[in-house]
């Protein structure tokens, strides 16, 4: 277990792929063939995936099923480890060598039953412009993020260039009252940030590497991160300034998804949020679909729990869905014209008889998925459609949450990002 914390160096200054690490499980069993002990050398590929190797190949190679399949378990290992296996070539067996893949994409050790600390590292998370530091409260829980101090602006904007991974912090959780954890509720928890993350980037932040204590004692480490979207420069509503927002945005983030609707509703659109950040730079059609699936995941709980809309009404076909993000942007009571900074969209829309920021978009999405003739559209059109669809998610899902403070409009999207506006909302719930 020891061995594992040098890995932390490497992660920390974002050396991809690691060098390989020995951890030593006692007690083993790989399908049906039983070990007393089997060293495991554990590393990260470029992409930050974590890969597995053994020393002793011939065993294992003995013990492979036919469909190429491991299940691992050992008396240090937390429930089964399901694995795959591949050859790659070698020069020093047989011309292969053999390459375990977790199926989980995890692995998860336990030498103790107690613990009071996980210690966990974000890869591409948002980037703190002026707190180094930031504590968040959840519930029973304490969260803690640190940012690596060579974390800069300008490393991110580079690795960013050239699509790679960086680790950029870790997050610390820990009991408010100082008393043991429960794995699966602090697991949950991490989970939870994570997403949270997600909505401040707009794209997967990964979270992973994490390793347990109890007291000074590591105790514990699960092995592996989660999905992780490659860099970018940042382009939604975090930016500049806003660090200060981070704690309170997230209490209230985390209270909502307390709530079952909330919760569900808000991990969907984070999904559709997010997607449509991630695939822009390939599609900008496909872009403003997931931004508009988006659209149709919040829209109906906003009208439906907070505007009074039946569900036969939502469900009356004769109601365009334009109609219906309209009404459930006057319950919110959006402030100002839509089309600001757009200059593009304000030329189609009164070329298009003056249609509404709604019906531009649902025009777009329509066109796009139900090709037709004499629709033609300009690549800078696509771009403004899509910021205003995604502003306008970010303001659905503040709404839901009960945010009600500073933006950076991402409307804005040429010259200079800043400075953060109030939201728009007149009615924050």
């Amino acid at each position: 277990m020891d061995q594992l914390v040098k890995i932390l160096d490497d992660i920390e200054s974002s050396k991809w792929p690691t060098a390989e690490y020995e951890v030593m499980l006692t007690g083993v069993t790989v399908n049906n063939t039983k070990f007393s002990q089997l060293s495991l050398f554990v590393s990260y590929d470029a992409g930050g995936s974590l890969r597995l190797s053994c020393a002793d190949e011939a065993a294992i190679k003995n013990a492979l099923e036919h469909d190429g399949d491991l299940k691992l378990t050992a008396s240090n290992l937390q429930g089964t480890a399901k694995l795959w296996s591949r050859f790659v070539p070698s020069d020093y067996y047989d011309g292969f060598s053999l390459d375990l893949v977790a199926e989980a994409g995890s692995v998860s050790l336990l030498n103790g039953t107690t613990l009071d600390r996980i210690e966990a590292t974000v890869v591409n998370g948002p980037l703190l412009f002026k707190k180094n530091i930031i504590d968040f409260e959840a519930g029973e829980f304490n969260l803690s993020y640190r940012q690596f101090k060579n974390i800069t602006n300008e490393k991110m904007s580079k690795a960013g260039r050239v699509k790679t991974n960086i680790a950029t912090g870790r997050v610390v959780l820990s009991r408010v009252d100082g008393g043991e954890i429960c794995l699966n509720e602090a697991n949950e928890k991490l989970e939870e940030f994570r997403r949270f993350l997600t909505m401040v980037r707009g794209r997967y932040c990964g979270l992973g590497n994490s390793f347990f204590y109890s007291g000074t004692n590591m105790v514990g480490a699960k092995l592996g991160f989660t999905k992780v979207d490659s860099l970018v420069l940042l382009e939604g509503w975090y930016d500049w300034d806003l660090d200060h927002q981070l704690s309170d945005i997230f209490i209230r983030y985390s209270s909502a998804t307390a709530e079952e609707a909330k919760s569900e509703v808000l991990y969907l659109a984070v999904e559709f949020y997010r997607s449509a950040n991630a695939v822009r730079s390939t599609s900008s059609e496909l872009a403003i679909v997931a931004s508009f699936t988006c659209l149709e995941v919040l829209v109906p709980f906003v009208l439906s729990e907070y505007a009074g809309w039946s569900t036969n009404l939502m469900s009356q076909k004769n109601v365009p869905f334009s109609d219906k993000l309209s009404a459930a942007l006057s319950r919110i009571d959006l402030v100002g014209n839509p089309f600001e900074h757009l200059t593009k969209l304000q030329q189609r829309s009164a070329a298009e008889n003056d249609r509404s920021a709604p019906e531009i978009i649902a025009l777009f999405r329509n066109r796009i998925v139900h090709q037709g003739k004499n629709f033609e559209y300009s690549g800078s059109e696509l771009l403004e459609v899509w910021n205003l669809s995604q502003w306008i998610c970010e303001l659905l899902i503040f709404f839901i949450i009960g945010y009600g403070g500073e933006m950076y409009d991402r409307r804005k999207y040429t010259g200079f990002h800043g400075p953060p506006v109030k939201m728009p909302i007149a009615r924050i719930i």
